[in-house]
C-alpha cells in the first residue's frame, strides 16, 4: 500500500531533499514482512535475503550524514557478491559508496569507487553522473588535466542534459 510513497522518499533521501513525515506519523501504517516475490514485483530484488533492507538502511544513513556507517553496510553488501537476483541493487550499492566518499571529501577513494563502477557497469544509466563525479574528484585533489578530461567525456556523452551543462561550465572555469 505504501510502496510508491516509500520509493519516492528513498529517491528524495538519495538526493538529500528534506521530506515531511507528519502524514506518516498520523496514519501509523502497520509494517508487514514482504516476500521476495513482492519485492521483485516492485522492481527491487533482495536476492532472497536482507540485501535490499541493508541497502535502504545505508541510504537512510547517507541522508543522515552518517557516511562511514553507510560505507560499512554497503561494503558488506558488495562482499556478499553479485547474484542475478541482486544485480540492480549491486549496481546502486557501488554508486552509493562513491557518493559517500565524495561527501566525506575522501576524493581518492571516491575516484577508486567510481573507476570500479565504470568497469563493472559500463552501460549504467548513471554512468554520466559517475564520470562527472570523477571529474569533480580530480578537480578537488588538484589534478586539473584529469578533471578536464573527465568533463570533456561528459560533454561527449549523450544525451545533452544538466551534467553536460555543468561539465561545460567546469571546463570554462578550469
Amino acid at each position: 500500500e505504501y510502496s510508491m510513497q516509500a520509493k519516492e522518499r528513498i529517491e528524495s533521501a538519495k538526493k538529500g531533499i528534506a521530506v515531511n513525515f507528519s502524514d506518516v506519523a498520523a496514519s501509523k501504517p502497520e509494517v508487514t514482512q514482504t516476500s521476495v516475490s513482492d519485492n521483485q514485483s516492485n522492481g527491487v530484488s533482495s536476492g532472497g535475503d536482507d540485501t535490499a533492507k541493508k541497502y535502504y538502511e545505508a541510504v537512510s544513513l547517507f541522508s543522515q550524514n552518517k557516511f562511514e556507517e553507510a560505507i560499512v553496510i554497503l561494503t558488506n553488501i558488495i562482499n556478499q557478491g553479485q547474484t542475478e537476483e541482486n544485480k540492480d541493487l549491486f549496481e546502486k550499492t557501488h554508486f552509493q559508496i562513491g557518493k559517500c566518499y565524495m561527501k566525506m571529501k575522501d576524493f581518492d577513494n571516491a575516484i577508486d569507487s567510481y573507476k570500479t563502477f565504470a568497469r563493472k557497469f559500463p552501460s549504467s544509466n548513471v554512468l554520466k553522473e559517475v564520470v562527472f563525479n570523477m571529474g569533480l574528484s580530480y578537480e578537488e585533489i588538484g589534478e586539473v588535466d584529469k578533471a578536464t578530461a573527465f568533463y570533456n567525456k561528459v560533454v561527449d556523452m549523450a544525451p545533452e542534459d544538466n551534467f553536460t551543462a555543468k561539465a561545460k561550465n567546469k571546463i570554462k572555469t578550469l
